[in-house]
């Protein structure tokens, strides 16, 4: 097996398992090719998301050499290429279901560990399960705004979401700082009477159904903004999507969890787990 940096010399080897969305948001590429085939067999994309830390977005290895080492050259390689950018660290949210994928046992044998603290379960509902009140509290001060209608600046303000300790208690950590990673029709954030961010509910469709990937809030009003937050994002997902679309939840914070469970009446279950691995280069 060998690694190698996929660039725009050796981009056809690996096509047909790169579509044009991930090639186009990733910030490095690491394929694997089989040296006894010629084949290639797997691919790693990742992103920059921090200071010097780089997120795994994307792990594939074909089947017919997962047994072979293709996995681990892949991510060895890309371990490599992470210190030559002289990346400090190594983080890959990995959402897994019941049934074990191999993805997790591929990053610990290479030396990635969990963190406990930042991993969640990943909860789900049906759209038509879900039923939301109006809030009638009258004395609300802040305003509700889909991400379509958010400036890039306010867009890039509300890093203060992800900085707000660490962003680990309101489950930020792992995501993408771009914009376009998200819906953003049913993407929506919160601001106060000054114009500072105060929440934010960032989700995107996929084939699971409309996933959340991160609910939370600060502040005095925090189950206000929450509440708020999620009934503009089910009322817009209701205009977009069947009302048997599962409305999944893999990010948000132990308070964010008890205000979906109090306005579902209990629908959500529980599908799997989000883990949050990480790799300390140094």
């Amino acid at each position: 097996m060998r690694g190698t940096l996929i660039n725009e010399s050796n981009i056809k080897f690996f096509e047909n398992a790169l579509d044009a969305e991930t090639r186009k948001r990733s910030d490095i590429l690491i394929g694997v090719i089989d040296e006894e085939s010629g084949n290639a067999c797997g691919i790693l994309a990742a992103e920059a998301v921090g200071d010097h830390v780089l997120d795994i977005r994307y792990i594939f290895v074909d089947e017919n050499f997962r047994e072979k080492g293709a996995g681990k050259e892949l991510v060895y390689t890309f371990i490599e290429a992470a210190k030559r950018m002289q990346a400090s660290g190594i983080t890959c949210v990995h959402s897994r279901g019941n049934i074990s994928d191999g993805i997790s046992e591929l990053l610990e044998s290479c030396g990635f560990y969990p963190d406990e603290e930042l991993s969640s379960f990943i909860y789900g509902a049906m759209l038509s399960e879900i039923q939301i009140d109006e809030i009638k509290e009258k004395a609300l001060k802040f305003s509700v705004k889909s991400l379509k209608n958010i400036s890039d600046k306010k867009w890039n303000d509300s890093r203060i979401m992800w900085d707000h300790d660490g962003g680990s208690s309101h489950g930020m950590a792992g995501l993408s700082y771009k914009k376009d990673t998200y819906d953003q029709e049913l993407s929506f954030m919160a601001f106060d009477d000054n114009g500072d961010i105060k929440g934010m509910i960032l989700g995107k469709i996929s084939e699971a159904g409309f996933e959340i990937l991160t609910l939370s809030a600060i502040g005095a009003q925090k189950s206000y903004i929450l509440y708020a937050l999620l009934k503009n994002a089910i009322d817009a997902s209701r205009k977009k999507l069947d009302e048997q679309t599962y409305v999944i939840v893999s990010g948000a914070s132990k308070s964010s969890m008890e205000v979906l469970d109090h306005i579902s009446g209990g629908a959500y279950i529980t599908l799997g787990k989000t883990i949050y691995y990480y790799y300390d280069i140094g």
